[in-house]
């Protein structure tokens, strides 16, 4: 056997989840409206770096994920 199929398996997993929290997190980035007072302008910034923060973690999500499932091709069963 080339890899070790529960390594391989949630490795993909994981990548999965990654890309499909990344692509579900950016396509709810905030946006302003017209005639807001500065007060408002600044409430999106903060939820913009928030939502900034979530993306970063779904890309580690999905980095991790990848790096396992290379390490799924080189890990050998003990016997």
């Amino acid at each position: 056997m080339y890899a070790d199929r529960r390594m391989l398996a949630a490795g993909a997993a994981m990548v999965c989840a990654g890309l499909v929290l990344a692509a579900a997190i950016s396509g709810s980035a905030p946006a302003g409206t017209e005639g807001e007072l500065q007060d408002g302008r600044n409430l999106p910034s903060l939820e913009e770096a928030e939502s900034s923060g979530w993306l970063n973690l779904a890309g580690i999500l999905a980095a991790v994920g990848f790096l396992l499932v290379l390490v799924s091709f080189g890990a050998r069963r003990r016997r």
